[in-house]
């Protein structure tokens, strides 16, 4: 019953978070075993983990923690047969924002007609998620965000396609399973 009540909130957004220059390079995770459909995946520098595809290819990319709150301090990329399935970006979080009162502060191009906002709770801990749904156009693909406060971090992940069953799958999973682990 939740899993229907989860899909029924995800008509969601997009978002594209200013962009900011790496500190390192990219570099592709490989991901460790979990079952034989589905992996974990742990970033080793945050210890970020989340559940994906075993056949996912995770690219993580590292910004100047330096730059002001509002912009990404960290990005993975998943990708599934070569093509961009789900992004995440990571920032950090000091005034510790509700998903809700992040949008307000630092993502205020999500408040527009277009755009349909909504509170949700999802995964074991009944965490607070706002979805962002923007529906698809003919210059974009139909995009799903969801933020979620992670310790001291603000969290977006972005369905780059949520109308492809496979797509909004990996997003569904990767959003319930998303954790932060012990720092190194």
């Amino acid at each position: 019953m939740r899993r229907y009540l989860f899909l029924a909130s995800l008509v969601l957004s997009a978002c594209s978070p200013d962009a900011s220059e790496p500190v390192a390079k990219q570099k592709e995770q490989a991901l460790q075993p979990s079952n034989s459909v589905s992996r974990t995946f742990t970033d080793p520098h945050q210890r970020w983990r989340l559940v994906l595809p075993k056949q996912a290819v995770v690219r993580t990319t590292r910004f100047d923690p330096s730059t002001p709150v509002h912009k990404v301090k960290e990005r993975l990329e998943i990708l599934s047969d070569d093509r961009l399935v789900l992004r995440i970006d990571i920032w950090t979080n000091p005034e510790d924002l509700s998903p809700l009162g992040w949008i307000d502060t630092h993502a205020t191009y999500l408040r527009n007609q277009e755009i349909t906002l909504q509170q949700s709770y999802i995964g074991p801990e009944n965490r607070l998620v706002v979805l962002a749904d923007q529906p698809r156009s003919c210059q974009s693909s139909h995009i799903i965000t969801a933020f979620l406060s992670v310790g001291k971090s603000m969290v977006s992940m972005t369905c780059v396609d949520g109308d492809d069953p496979s797509q909004r799958t990996i997003f569904e999973n990767a959003l319930v399973s998303f954790a932060a682990g012990e720092q190194p």
